[in-house]
Formats: C-alpha cells, structure tokens, sequence
C-alpha cells in the first residue's frame, strides 16, 4: 500500500525533493482514500522498503542520505533524492486480466498474491524477455522456462536484435543467455543507471573492485564448471574456502589495498560479493556443506587487468554481459 502511495506521491513532486516532503505527500495520499496513518515504527518500516523498491526500479536515486532514515521517526531527516518522472510509466500494471467491463478480474484486496502473480508475470513469453533484457544486466538462459528459452532461441536473433537496435544497443546472443549492450563511448547513466561494472585497470577500482576482477581471473582459470550445483552450463565454481584463499593471497600481493579490508577478509569477502552478485548478476551463492560461489559465463568479459582492449577468457561456452 505505502509502495504505491508513494508512486502516486512522487508523480507531482519536482525531480530534486527532500525524503520529508515524499513522505509528507505519501501521508495525503493515505487521507484521501481514509487510510489510518499511524507513524508507528511498523508502518514507517513499510514506508521505507516501498521507497527502496522504488530505488531498486530506478525511479528514485539517493543524492544524500539513505530513505531508510524514515524509520527512526525524524519529521523531515536529512535525505535528499532525485526523481526520474518518465519512469513511473514502467510501474503501471500489465497483464492483469480484466473482466467484461474492463476492469481487474482480480480483486488485489481480496487476492494479492494472485494480482502479483499477474503483474509480475507478462503472458507472452517475448515479451517477458524483452522485459528481461531491458531490466537486467544479463538474462541467463538457465533463469528461462521452456517457452521463454522457445522464444530466445526462434525468435531473439531477429526480433530481439531489431528492438534492440532501435535503443542503438548491439544484441550478444549466445547459448547461456543474451543481453543488450550499451557500448562505453554511448554510456549515460541518467538512462542506464548509475552502476557501472568494474574497470579493467587498477585505476579505474579501488580495493572491492580490483579484487572483484581478479577473483574473477582466478575463478575462470581455475574453476570447476558445471557439476551438480550450477546453476548452469559453463558457469565456473569453487568452494568459500578457496575464495578466501584467494582473497587472502590477493591481500598479501597488493599492498594498496585498503588496510582495514586486508585484515578483515570475511568482510572483503561479503564486499566483493555484494559488487558480483545484486545488481551485475554474476555471482550465484548455493549452500549445503559448504558454500559454493559460481560466476556466471557473462563474467569472463571482465577478466583482464590492462591498458589493452581485452580479450574474453573462457569460460566453458562465453556468454557475454553489459556495461550498465
């Protein structure tokens, strides 16, 4: 409820608006439709985790702050955030089905998990794609179900490449999945997002980032691929014991490392992983015995440390990603 009370909130507000007035405009939306506003700790904490999804999507950029300071009841806490209008567009409902007189078939009051169910499920299979491919950084062919890889496979060279084309993005399209690519000279973060993977040279990464790249030289050179917990073909894995090894034996190597990450390794792990892992997608974690960290074929890209355009290592069958 909060999630959508903001969206309707931040529609008339101006691009640069402080955390309070959000707020603020959210708490009239709630009058208007006679919702009770309590300004408990439970409901600024779902306040909050709607403002972060909508950080998530895109269409609210932290300037200053962070828009959990909600929580911790200031009228107006110093958050600063940046609103990108044109991508409220995105968050309206499709594929609900309607009934004869044109409205929801579903009552999201009634059945809310049936009406995400819908929402967040398009019908045709192209279009779930297509959204895929708009929205991620790779799409994984092992993430498909049977008609979505049908699709990718008949129909992704052609159709998918055309529609791509029309953004001015190259198609990479390859057995372990595909994914549109924005080229460095064309990058704009005010459409593509601000995260950026990390830069081939050590001036281009500080600490989490430079080990980022080489763990990722370690896990394509040395990693097992395949086997029973892959989450796919050609993706490489090792055991968390031989990732902290490595980390270790990195630390040791580079002495302008970040001192307080070279002696804290458990946490340059996490680091590392939260870089790989949330928004590039490279990185799957799985558990059992011990945790296994598997780096996705796209990573390969990104395994080369110099001045020099690089050159893709392999890993198994490559399926290149994108700079976003």
């Amino acid at each position: 409820m909060w999630f959508w009370l903001a969206v309707g909130a931040l529609e008339s507000l101006p691009a640069r608006v402080r955390l309070g007035q959000v707020a603020a405009a959210a708490r009239v939306g709630a009058a208007e439709i006679e919702l009770p506003v309590t300004q408990s700790r439970v409901e600024l904490s779902a306040f909050a985790a709607g403002l972060r999804r909508l950080c998530g999507c895109g269409v609210l950029e932290e300037l200053e702050g962070r828009v959990e300071a909600l929580v911790d009841g200031e009228e107006d806490p110093p958050v600063l955030l940046k609103v990108h209008h044109t991508r409220l567009l995105h968050l309206l409902p499709r594929g609900v089905p309607v009934d004869d007189w044109g409205q929801w078939a579903i009552d999201p009051a009634g059945d809310p998990a049936g009406w995400l169910a819908w929402l967040e499920r398009l019908a045709d299979a192209g279009l779930r794609v297509w959204a895929m491919l708009a929205d991620q950084a790779v799409v994984h062919a092992c993430d498909l179900d049977e008609d979505e890889l049908r699709w990718l496979s008949d129909k992704g060279p052609t159709d998918s490449a055309a529609l791509a084309r029309s953004f001015g993005l190259p198609l990479e399209h390859l057995l372990e999945g595909a994914a549109w690519v924005m080229p460095h000279e064309t990058y704009d973060e005010r459409v593509a997002g601000r995260f950026r993977y990390p830069g081939r040279r050590r001036s281009d990464a500080g600490t989490v980032r430079h080990a980022a790249l080489l763990l990722i030289d370690g896990l394509v050179s040395g990693g097992e691929r395949g086997g029973v917990g892959a989450p796919g073909s050609g993706w490489c894995g090792m055991p968390k014991s031989w990732v902290m090894g490595r980390l270790g034996e990195l630390a040791r190597r580079h002495a302008w490392w970040s001192k307080d990450l070279r002696s804290d390794l458990p946490r340059l792990a996490e680091d590392v992983r939260g870089v790989l892992k949330p928004e590039a997608d490279q990185l799957r974690v799985t558990g059992g015995f011990e945790e296994w960290w598997w780096l996705s074929p796209a990573a390969a890209r990104w395994t080369v440390l110099s001045e020099q355009p690089p050159v893709p290592a392999q890993c198994g069958e490559v399926a290149k990603g994108v700079e976003r």
